[in-house]
């Protein structure tokens, strides 16, 4: 911005931004967002690979008795005990939860391209040859505050 400063109440200067750098930062941050996302929809890719694992475990027990013939005659009786474990993998329950992933990774950079989209709108709205930031006053320490119109 051209002979545009700005002070505080104690007298040190404050950034006025420009449009260009309003531009720059707010392309910066959807391209953050945008990476943020895509990371979030891989990490979701992973845990739905893993929706269609299911482990089983338990214990077991029994008795048996019985009585056996031959060259030797008798009778026998037992018990048996121990553990368990199994692990299964459905295919289609790991699909759904893919499917659900990817309808949330794509809506999440739907709505990341909107936001980027409408703030590169609003500051062209608000661009004017004269001032570049017309009806806003933006600064580096202080939200964004109506001005009088130039």
């Amino acid at each position: 911005m051209r002979n545009i400063s700005a002070t505080s109440s104690e007298g040190s200067a404050i950034h006025v931004f420009g449009y260009d750098e309003l531009v720059v930062e707010a392309q910066r941050k959807q391209r953050w967002a945008t990476v943020a996302v895509a990371l979030s929809g891989a990490a979701g890719a992973i845990n739905a690979a893993n929706a269609g694992y299911t482990h089983t475990y338990g214990t077991y027990s029994g008795y048996s008795n019985g009585t056996y013939g031959g060259a030797l005659n008798g009778s026998y009786t037992g018990t048996t005990m121990g553990t368990y474990s199994a692990t299964t993998y459905d295919q289609g329950r790991a699909y759904a939860a893919q499917q659900i992933n990817n309808a949330q990774t794509a809506a999440n950079l739907a709505a990341v391209q909107a936001r980027g989209e409408q703030t590169l709108d609003e500051l062209m709205r608000h661009k004017d040859p004269r001032t570049e930031l017309r009806g806003t006053l933006l600064t580096s320490n202080s939200a964004a505050r109506p001005i009088a119109s130039v």
